[in-house]
């Protein structure tokens, strides 16, 4: 038996019950961290520089960000075509701001202590992508 299926103990009745489906947080990750340890670490591991460069430009950033920016897009064309309000639309349309420029200020705190040419290039990938999604 694999160690994710493995019996973690038994019930309180004492029956041995075997757990077969395994918790996200038992699993290993690296580092021996789950990613979802706590909700809050995502955010404040961009925020505090905690995750490398190029993770949070391409990852994060080109990869997350454009799809959630894409998603909304869509959705937010799905509502203008059934015939919803047009504030609902926009706001719809509108919601990954605020996600789009912490992911931004995020790389620009973190290029700022990585400096040279890689800072600077990711400075100007983030400032070109936070225009690019807003305005698309």
């Amino acid at each position: 038996m694999s160690d994710d299926l493995k019996s973690t103990g038994s019930d309180s009745s004492g029956n041995g019950v075997v757990d077969a489906i395994p918790s996200v947080a038992s699993r290993s990750h690296v580092g021996g961290r789950s990613p979802w340890a706590r909700p809050g670490d995502y955010a404040l591991s961009r925020w505090r520089g905690q995750v490398g460069l190029g993770r949070l430009v391409i990852r994060d950033t080109l990869v997350i960000g454009s799809s959630v920016n894409l998603l909304t897009t869509i959705a937010s064309l799905v509502a203008f075509s059934l015939d919803a309000k047009d504030w609902a639309a926009m706001l719809i349309f509108l919601s990954p701001v605020p996600y789009n420029v912490f992911l931004f200020a995020c790389i620009w705190r973190l290029s700022g202590r990585v400096g040279g040419w890689k800072g600077t290039l990711a400075a100007a990938t983030g400032a070109i992508w936070v225009i690019a999604a807003t305005l698309l």
